[in-house]
């Protein structure tokens, strides 16, 4: 099973990482937070944001489509996406393209065994928040 690590990048914004290649930024203001990206999909994810957060709403944002910011995305009930990806989405976040990844991260990964297939989350079926340009994000 994938464990999830943070750090505090400062007193507001904390680093999860998932393995070395995949990071994670939770942002958190007085009244809520922001889940920025989603890593490679691992399980657990959310219950890891949640206990970090105790009680705190949150919002989840996904910058792009890629295999390791947005593949974490089924896990979650409202999930921002700018419409330009949401095709990407589909495409790059497959159960075969995470289980990929996690093959070209071995140097880095080291001794460090590929989740099976049940530690990933399925692929996100409901639809996406539209994200537009510009949009804000109050906290």
């Amino acid at each position: 099973m994938v464990q999830f690590h943070s750090e505090l990048v400062t007193d507001h914004i904390r680093r999860i990482r998932s393995m070395p290649a995949v990071c994670m930024y939770l942002v958190e203001g007085s009244e809520k937070a922001l889940l920025l990206d989603t890593g490679c999909g691992e399980v657990g994810l959310r219950k890891y944001v949640e206990q970090l957060l105790q009680g705190k709403p949150y919002e989840v944002l996904l910058t792009h489509g890629h295999v390791d910011h947005a593949s974490g995305a089924g896990e979650f009930e409202r999930v921002w996406l700018h419409p330009a990806d949401w095709a990407l989405v589909k495409q790059h976040c497959t159960l075969e393209n995470r289980l990929a990844y996690w093959e070209h991260c071995r140097p880095i990964l080291g001794d460090t065994a590929v989740p099976a297939e049940n530690e990933f989350v399925s692929l996100r079926t409901g639809p996406f928040l539209p994200l537009e340009d510009g949009q804000r994000f109050p906290l």
